[in-house]
């Protein structure tokens, strides 16, 4: 399934599509549940899921391995510094700067 023109399985909760997306394409930061994912903070995440969350876990991490760049997720520092350069776009707005 497409969203904004990314493909998404059908099993990556629907929910948490527009959050990655945004992530993505323009460096917004997500919800706390996939921060946490794309902080590889396994203790985080699913202290921050919801039921739905929790059961697609493993579709989120495997779509963020097979199409994020390494440079977009793994630690803290990563994230913030592809929050801080506007995600693919390159554009940092001021809405991609919430909670830094």
């Amino acid at each position: 399934m497409k969203y904004q023109g990314l493909r998404f399985p059908d099993a990556f909760p629907a929910h948490l599509r527009p959050g990655m997306a945004a992530y993505f394409k323009e460096g917004v930061l997500p919800g706390s549940f996939l921060v946490a994912v794309l902080e590889n903070n396994l203790y985080q995440a699913f202290a921050c899921a919801d039921e739905v969350s929790k059961a697609g876990l493993e579709d989120v991490v495997r779509w963020c391995y097979m199409n994020l760049p390494s440079v977009a997720w793994g630690n803290e520092d990563r994230v913030m510094q592809w929050v801080k350069n506007g995600g693919l776009d390159g554009k940092p707005s001021a809405s991609s700067m919430r909670g830094i």
